[in-house]
């Protein structure tokens, strides 16, 4: 116990800064005095190393003076090293002494070892000492560390050396050092021993306390407790009886409170059950979760829906109960949103769960938190219902409603064809007629009448495509205020509807297929006239936008975009029939075709743009289209291939055409011949390729090459023209096709080819694409 206790705690901390304190004083100590001790020593070897030197000096002098140097050279050497003896080795086991060496490191004078010895070349510091003036070091020698200083002679080639033990030179340091650790030492013992007496009278009522203390902690309250003095101790004492008196009425209050609280618990009890029984009369499926998303309770709907008991779902994870399987890998889950928000997440959702039994349901889902009377969030509830059939019959519905549209496309198509067939087949059957009769000129004014017929049923084939899967664009950089002046005026010139324009100056270019874009504002503005048979007026704005989304809710892509409105001020259109406006031939006018809208919401979306339509009935239309801008650094530049020629200097070229079909050679050889071009027909792209490689090697180059997309069995236009360019990097190829969705029709540049001709196509179009 006495381990544990305060006064053997003081005493061990006091004890330990005692023995730091003193430990830190030693070493401090001694390592002063060490460094009082080397510079001293130092000194002192330093000064009797010039002494010596100053005697050989005096020995040389005189032997110089006499002017036999040679002769009485080694006499007066001799001379001088016995006076040395003399002076300095005083004993046989002399520890400190002077000894001389010379330059071949032999013994000159050593108490020890007699002259001309030459053991100590074998000593590494030896070779410290032949290679300096002078200076000093230590080292050991004999296994004993000794401290050597030298200093050289130069008139004899002697180098005088002092030895000097370590234990030696260091003795009176060590001798302070055990004195210190004596005086410390005591010092600590008698700190301890006063520290000892006064920390018992400090912890004698402590321990008084404390055992009063551990008393009550037992339950014995009426514990007596007398301590006197206004010391420290006695305050403590007394504030411990007063905090026990107010223990004992606590107790009190406490057991009056518990009273009061199972009151509180039994009614608490009945409302839950009174909840219970709401829930499980409730249709919906209900959970209540707990503030970290464990299920308190379910309803017996949620059971029947998840396959989960409540007894078993309650501190389970509500994911895991309500196993929602379309929920994205890292999204929050329903119930993780609430404790962040707060509040309820927002309208019904739809999810599909799985249910314990594997069983996959279409839900709807809602949530909200549960917060006690302080507003603190408590938990969640999350109230959910199979809408499986009933997301079944709205399909069905919708196919319906589908079908009803393809239904109505279907005879639309049905009633334009053939009226555009019998307007061929009828002026061709005349123009034969004619033709029997020898009255050619009719027959040409309906063979004229044949040929435009055709046109109408390639433009309802183009306009068909445009809503459909074809009708890719080809696009190009476009300003889109000149483009919505031209169309808007052209469309309502001559009419009783004028035309306002808001156009901002920094408005950014577009990539856009021209023609497509044109036609949808020609649409537009033709429904916004017809809208308005009394006169009125079309606003169009343009202006550069990045935030469209947050503006119509349209889970558009996000990045720039120029926004076209076109708003009239019409009878607007009927909510009956406003989300019918963008389906194929569906019209609400007698002159109508149906595909004006249609037409424009598909080649917008091919543009990776949006349509909206606003309407409010009686008061007027607006249309908003965004399309993509073209950023400032990046705008798209156009680049020639094909050198074009001058207008009017049509030369002969030699045109070669590849076509699968017989037919469309025979016509396009005609075209070219009244051009005045020669045409070589070839039915694929081997064919192509070898014609070409023998027509260079004849001479007679082709000038340039009409290559059909597709040719059943055999190799196409991309194909060929890739091997063609291969030969000749420069040579001159349009592409044809009859399916403009291929998307070698919609940027033909990319491809190699210099421009591109749809089928059918006629002679001015045949003769536009190769004068491009």
């Amino acid at each position: 116990m006495f381990i544990k206790s305060i006064t053997f705690k003081v005493l061990s901390l006091v004890a330990f800064a005692f023995v730091l304190t003193a430990v830190g004083v030693t070493l401090i100590a001694d390592r002063q005095l060490t460094r009082i001790i080397d510079a001293s020593q130092n000194a002192l070897y330093v000064e009797k190393l010039t002494m010596i030197n100053s005697i050989l000096h005096r020995v040389d002098n005189r032997l110089q003076n006499t002017g036999l140097v040679d002769a009485y050279v080694d006499d007066f050497k001799s001379s001088a090293i016995n006076n040395l003896r003399e002076k300095y080795y005083t004993g046989e086991k002399q520890l400190i002494f002077p000894f001389i060496l010379d330059r071949d490191g032999r013994v000159v004078m050593h108490p020890a070892l007699p002259y001309g010895n030459t053991s100590l070349q074998q000593e590494e510091w030896m070779q410290q000492i032949m290679a300096a003036e002078s200076g000093n070091f230590t080292t050991r020698h004999l296994q004993r560390p000794v401290y050597y200083t030298y200093l050289r002679f130069s008139p004899w080639n002697w180098t005088i050396c002092y030895s000097l033990p370590l234990d030696i030179k260091y003795a009176d340091a060590h001798e302070f050092r055990n004195l210190l650790v004596y005086i410390m030492g005591g010092m600590t013992l008698l700190v301890l021993l006063a520290l000892s007496w006064l920390i018992s009278r400090i912890t004698s009522p402590v321990s008084r306390l404390t055992a009063a203390t551990r008393a009550m902690a037992s339950g014995k309250l009426n514990q007596e407790l007398k301590f006197g003095g206004n010391d420290e101790i006695g305050v403590l004492a007394r504030s411990f009886i007063k905090m026990r008196d107010s223990i004992q009425q606590t107790i009190s209050e406490l057991k009056e409170e518990n009273c009061k609280r199972r009151q509180v618990e039994m009614t608490l009890a009945a409302e839950k059950e009174l909840l219970a029984v709401t829930l499980r009369s409730i249709g919906d499926g209900v959970i209540t979760t707990d503030t970290d998303g464990k299920v308190v309770s379910i309803n017996k709907v949620a059971e029947k829906l998840t396959g989960w008991l409540n007894e078993s779902a309650a501190g389970q994870p509500c994911s895991r109960v309500l196993h929602i399987i379309n929920e994205k890998k890292g999204q929050e889950s329903q119930v993780d949103r609430v404790w962040d928000s707060g509040h309820n997440t927002g309208q019904e959702n739809q999810k599909e769960a799985c249910a314990k039994d594997g069983t996959v349901r279409l839900i709807a889902i809602s949530d909200a938190p549960i917060r006690n009377r302080d507003s603190r969030v408590i938990g969640n509830v999350l109230v959910f219902r199979d809408i499986t059939h009933e997301k079944k019959t709205e399909e069905e519905l919708l196919k319906i409603r589908k079908l009803e549209s393809v239904g109505v496309l279907a005879g639309g198509i049905a009633h334009d064809f053939n009226n555009v067939l019998t307007g061929i087949l009828g002026n061709i059957e005349l123009a034969g007629l004619n033709l029997v009769e020898e009255n050619p000129n009719k027959a040409i004014i309906l063979l004229d009448k044949a040929k435009k017929a055709t046109q109408r049923a390639a433009k309802l084939t183009t306009q068909l495509l445009t809503f459909s899967k074809g009708g890719e664009p080809i696009r190009e950089e476009t300003s889109l205020a000149d483009l919505i002046r031209e169309y808007a005026d052209f469309v309502l010139h001559g009419s009783n509807v004028i035309c306002n324009y808001d156009f901002r100056d920094d408005l950014q270019m577009v990539d856009v297929d021209s023609g497509q874009i044109g036609q949808v504002i020609q649409n537009i503005i033709i429904n916004a006239k017809q809208a308005m048979p009394e006169g009125g007026a079309v606003t169009i704005q343009c202006a550069n936008t990045n935030d469209a989304d947050a503006k119509k809710r349209l889970n558009m892509v996000k990045g720039n975009y120029v926004c076209v409105t076109i708003q009239d001020t019409g009878t607007g259109i009927p909510k009956k029939v406003i989300d019918k406006i963008f389906d194929p031939y569906f019209t609400t006018r007698k002159e109508g075709s149906g595909l004006g809208l249609a037409i424009c919401h598909s080649i917008i979306r091919k543009h990776d743009g949006y349509l909206t339509v606003d309407t409010v009935e009686g008061l007027g239309t607006t249309f908003t289209v965004y399309l993509p801008a073209i950023p400032a650094l990046e705008k798209i530049t156009i680049e020639n291939k094909g050198k074009k020629e001058e207008a009017g200097s049509v030369k002969p070229l030699r045109i070669m055409v590849m076509d699968d079909d017989k037919m469309v050679c025979q016509v396009v050889e005609a075209i070219l011949l009244d051009l005045g071009h020669e045409p070589i027909t070839v039915i694929n792209g081997n064919q192509a390729i070898d014609t070409c490689q023998k027509m260079q090697k004849l001479g007679t180059p082709v000038d340039l090459m009409i290559l059909d997309l597709t040719i059943p069995g055999g190799m196409g236009g991309q194909e060929a023209a890739r091997q063609l360019l291969q030969n000749d990097p420069d040579a001159l190829m349009i592409v044809s096709s009859g399916y403009s969705n291929d998307p070698v029709m919609a940027d033909y540049k990319k491809y190699g080819f210099c421009a591109a001709v749809a089928k059918p196509f006629d002679r001015h179009g045949l003769r536009d694409a190769i004068s491009s």
